[in-house]
């Protein structure tokens, strides 16, 4: 008996609190943190005046109260608001009023990284693109040549094949380029191609074409992921807050904030160095600004990424003289990945027949200051060498420099690098002067192992008057042993208007002077005349001049030249030939990605762009759009200012978002329906309220002001119900004369009961 009174005395003590916890009332209040408006939450006020709220309420508000502890009322966990350090609460009847210092709020973060890459939209097709030109002089006879661009597209597989087909001196000849099978794959960043393609460049390794596989990386059919890392901004705010963000003193967006820490992260930076600047205003009006250098390079890969690659086949040779020449065959590897924001480390490997390569490579930040690579690789096999690299690089809105070191010894040898190079140095520096004004160098030279050299300065000065007037004056010269090719060259270039400029030249090279005077007036974005001519003197008078015209089929040219005893004459035709959604058409010359917009039996109604006129529907309601932008979303819609008042658009807008060289096929749905404006009255002789729903058949249409209601979908006499809350009738409509853009009916009794 005893041990179980001691039980019962433990029990009770342990209850005393929450016991008079529970005593007070329990209030539904408006709730305000730290000047920002809350949803309404349920408080318990105790009677010594206590204020208690929910756990989950409490982690809505964005407060973290750290190891406050936790009462039990009603079986829900409260947390205690009064008493806590940094943190006032006060009741007034109604409102529960909350101020906290900003370290007591969770952390927000605002990340302002573009959206995830929507998925690819597929339609199946394949258009030719074709480039015309014919010509001849007075000496040669007439010869043209055309090249040939061929794709044939699916949902996830697109083929190209490139060539140029000419009639010339020598007969008649077709020369292809490149053919290749491309697959790319969107939510893996990586392509997969099969033909003709070019290899991938490196710190040491070399680009070249060749025929065979590629498999890799391919970040451009992901315009969402950001490969190198980007800065971000750290701070915190007592009060909400609104922010503008600025780099370089260029406004990008305007943010509002929370109360408590933030991290705005994956702010767009451009190359180089530079400020993000934070501009905060909290509600009281007090101001600050946050300052956060950084220094962005591509060359660096964020912590995790990876971008590697593996190539086989045959190495290209006499690319655009010869259809189908390959040489030796070669694999090879290269990958690169972030081993912090910092730095990024780069391998590759290459196997050839008479030997491998294999090297490797670092890049890093050096505090924010410069970006520098070092990189070495050896050749084993028949001939052994060794070669290396080391390059550091500063880019600014100011002072910016690079200095790059490449050294190989007399046996390294790899594939798109010409055998024999011992040294290539190359130095270039630029600085803004004045205001406007930007002086640039640069400097390079290649010695090789066979004791010869060439090198190459070149000086240039960029000016801006006001305006309109922009002037670049160029010096270089070029050394190969005891040859020596100097070039000096000025010149001034100034619009007219939004599409016409004019410039003036003055060069001399190789001991000849010339001065040229051109025009230009380039081609309307929807299609029009564009037209150039040139003057030149000093190294021979010539006169040079041209026309193009554009419409939805294509671009037609005439230019002709006259002077320097060599007169020519020269035709051209651009264009494009596309089939896909049942659609044979003649277009402009198509981008990498196009539209092909369908509304069935609507001409004449304008398609638009991201709100930009881009294309109008023929007689059969098709229409090419040419250019999209591949593997980002498109708005497309049509301009219902073109439409008549009798056509209605299901749905006048869609985004769509195509692969690379392939098309999308959009169909919009116009359907002719007759509308009239009805004014409705009941059997009393009073308007219809406003509110009440007409039911057309399956269509519904609220009535306004006076009982007057814009009915569609009319035609022959019918019957229509009327609603509002419990009360119905119905009303009979004539027939609507289809000569009427805008028929008036009215006024028609609303009769209880159905009409037939």
């Amino acid at each position: 008996m005893l041990r179980a009174a001691m039980w019962i005395l433990v029990l009770l003590v342990s209850m005393a609190p929450a016991a008079r916890a529970a005593q007070g009332r329990f209030v539904i209040a408006d709730v305000v943190v730290n000047g920002a408006q809350r949803a309404p939450a349920m408080i318990h006020v105790a009677l010594d005046g206590t204020i208690r709220a929910r756990r989950d309420d409490v982690l809505q508000w964005q407060l973290v109260l750290g190891e406050v502890p936790g009462v039990m009322l009603g079986d829900i966990e409260h947390v205690t608001l009064t008493g806590l350090p940094d943190l006032q609460a006060v009741f007034d009847g109604s409102v529960l009023t909350l101020q906290a210092a900003a370290w007591q709020f969770a952390g927000a973060r605002i990340d302002l990284r573009r959206a995830a890459a929507p998925a690819v939209d597929s339609s199946r097709g394949g258009f030719i693109n074709y480039d015309f030109n014919a010509f001849a002089t007075r000496s040669q006879r007439a010869a043209w040549g055309m090249a040939i661009d061929a794709v044939w597209f699916d949902a996830a597989d697109s083929f190209n094949t490139t060539g140029v087909l000419s009639d010339g001196t020598g007969g008649a000849r077709f020369v292809r380029y490149e053919s290749a099978w491309v697959r790319d794959f969107p939510a893996l960043a990586r392509t997969l191609v099969v033909g003709d393609s070019i290899a991938r460049s490196g710190t040491l390794a070399r680009g070249f074409r060749f025929g065979g596989l590629s498999y890799g990386s391919n970040f451009a059919i992901r315009p969402d992921i950001v490969t190198f890392a980007l800065p971000a901004v750290p701070g915190e705010a007592r009060l909400p807050t609104s922010a503008d963000l600025l780099i370089n003193g260029q406004l990008q967006s305007r943010l509002q904030l929370p109360p408590g820490p933030f991290e705005i992260a994956n702010v767009p930076a451009i190359n180089g160095a530079g400020e993000v600047q934070l501009v905060t205003r909290d509600t009281l009006g007090r101001q600050q600004v946050l300052v956060v250098p950084f220094y962005v390079s591509p060359s660096l890969l964020a912590r995790g990424v990876v971008d590697a690659g593996v190539e086989a086949g045959r190495v290209r040779e006499n690319f655009a003289l010869d259809s189908a020449r390959y040489g030796r065959a070669f694999g090879r590897a290269i990958v690169r990945t972030g081993l912090s924001d910092q730095q990024t480390l780069e391998a590759h490997a290459e196997v050839t027949k008479g030997g491998q390569v294999v090297g490797t490579g670092l890049t890093a930040n050096l505090g924010g200051v410069a970006v520098a690579t070092v990189a070495a690789a050896v050749r084993g096999g028949e001939q052994r060498g060794h070669a290396s690299t080391i390059a550091v690089e500063r880019a600014t809105r100011g002072f910016s420099f690079g200095l790059r070191g490449q050294f190989a010894s007399r046996g390294f040898e790899q594939i798109g690098e010409p055998a024999g190079l011992r040294s290539r140095l190359s130095a270039n520096a630029s600085l803004p002067v004045a205001t406007t004004g930007t002086a640039s160098v640069v400097y390079v030279r290649d010695t090789r192992h066979d004791r010869s050299a060439r090198d190459t300065t070149a000086i240039t000065y960029q000016h801006q008057f006001g305006r309109r007037v922009s002037m670049q004056a160029t010096w270089s010269r070029g050394r190969a042993g005891p040859e020596r090719s100097d070039y000096v060259g000025v010149s001034l270039a100034m619009p007219l208007d939004n599409l016409a400029s004019a410039s003036l030249a003055a060069t001399r090279q190789a001991g000849r002077e010339n001065i040229m005077l051109d025009w230009r007036q380039n081609m309307p974005p929807d299609g029009g005349i564009a037209g150039r001519a040139r003057l030149a003197a000093g190294g021979g008078e010539r006169l040079d001049a041209g026309l193009s015209w554009q419409n939805a089929f294509g671009q037609w040219s005439a230019d002709a030249s006259a002077g320097a005893g060599a007169d020519s004459v020269r035709l051209g035709a651009t264009g494009s030939l596309v089939m896909a959604g049942g659609v044979i058409r003649a277009v402009r010359q198509l981008g990498d990605a196009f539209g092909i917009v369908i509304v069935p039996g609507h001409g004449g109604i304008d398609v638009m762009h991201e709100n930009q006129r881009v294309a109008t529907t023929d007689a059969a309601g098709v229409a090419v759009i040419p250019r999209l932008r591949a593997f980002e979303s498109n708005a497309i819609s049509l301009d219902t200012a073109s439409l008549k008042l009798t056509t209605e658009l299901k749905l006048p807008e869609r985004r769509v978002t195509p692969g690379r060289r392939a098309g999308v096929v959009m169909t919009f749905v116009a359907e002719n329906a007759l509308g009239a404006l009805a004014t409705l009255v009941t059997e009393d002789g009073q308007p219809v309220p406003a509110g009440a729903e007409v039911e057309v058949g399956s269509a519904s249409f609220p009535v306004a002001a006076r009982g007057e209601a814009w009915l569609t979908g009319l035609g022959a006499e019918m019957s229509a119900l009327v609603r509002w809350g419990a009360q119905s009738c119905s009303i009979r409509i004539p027939a609507v004369d289809a000569s009427q853009a805008r028929a008036r009916i009215g006024p028609l009794v609303c009769r209880a009961g159905k009409q037939t």
